[in-house]
């Protein structure tokens, strides 16, 4: 189980050892806004997890910074260059 406070306000990610991905995805202070669950499958490479969506366009990928952290990557696959958390950070 990992967990982010940032680009969402809070969001979790479950990777399971068959491939399978959960992320659910909050705006915390916005009761208004449901929480965003996806669903779907994963794989990873020497340091990038990526969760596959249904398109290329869709896939977002994470570089695993150290044993805890993935830090999101840009549709080119190079790191976000921005002020705001793109870290998923393990329980």
């Amino acid at each position: 189980q990992i967990e982010a406070e940032g680009f969402h306000d809070f969001a979790e990610v479950v990777l399971d050892a068959g491939g399978r991905y959960t992320m659910e995805r909050e705006y915390l202070g916005k009761a208004d806004r449901k929480p965003i669950r996806d669903k779907g499958r994963w794989q990873a490479d020497s340091t990038v997890v990526t969760l596959l969506g249904n398109t290329a366009d869709e896939d977002a990928r994470y570089r695993a910074t150290d044993t805890r952290t993935l830090t999101m990557l840009g549709r080119d696959g190079r790191d976000i260059e921005s002020n705001l958390n793109y870290s998923l950070v393990k329980k």
